[in-house]
C-alpha cells in the first residue's frame, strides 16, 4: 500500500520536495565538520534520479571556497582580468553582480557573477564585466 506522501516519478518538483528535506538532513554534518554543501546539477526520469551535491571548505572570511572561485584566480588571466578581482562588484543594465568564479571549460561565458537583489548566478564574457567594473 503506497504511503501518502510517496514520491512516484522523479521529476523536477520531486527534487525540489527532496532537496530542502536533504539540507535539513545534512546541516549537521556540514556543523559538525565546518564545510558548506550546495546541490549541484540533478538529472531525473521515470522511477530514478540523481543529485550532485558539491563539499567546500570554508575560508577566513566564513565563506564557502568553491571550485569556480578557486578556478577564477587560477585561470582569470587567461581572459586578462584580474585574478585578485574575485568578490568585485559590476554592474551590467541597472544590475550589479558579485564576481564569484570562473568556468575554464566555458570560453564563451566564463565568468560567474552573482545578482546581488537576489543572489542568482549568471555566466558572463569577460568584456562585459570589464566594462561593468569601470562603471561601478
Amino acid at each position: 500500500m503506497p504511503k501518502t506522501n510517496q514520491i512516484t516519478n522523479i521529476n523536477a518538483a520531486a527534487l525540489t520536495t527532496l532537496d530542502a528535506e536533504i539540507r535539513a538532513a545534512i546541516a549537521p554534518i556540514a556543523e559538525k565538520y565546518g564545510v558548506e554543501f550546495r546541490r549541484g546539477r540533478g538529472v531525473y526520469g521515470g522511477a530514478n534520479g540523481s543529485l550532485k551535491i558539491e563539499i567546500s571548505t570554508i575560508g577566513d572570511d566564513g565563506k564557502a571556497i568553491t571550485q569556480e572561485a578557486e578556478d577564477y584566480k587560477r585561470y582569470a588571466s587567461w581572459h586578462e582580468m584580474d585574478p585578485t578581482a574575485l568578490g568585485r562588484e559590476f554592474s551590467v543594465g541597472i544590475y550589479r553582480y558579485t564576481i564569484v568564479g570562473l568556468k575554464p571549460k566555458s570560453p564563451k561565458y566564463p565568468v560567474i557573477g552573482r545578482r546581488i537583489s537576489d543572489g542568482k548566478e549568471y555566466k558572463f564574457t569577460p568584456s562585459v564585466v570589464k566594462r561593468g567594473m569601470v562603471a561601478v
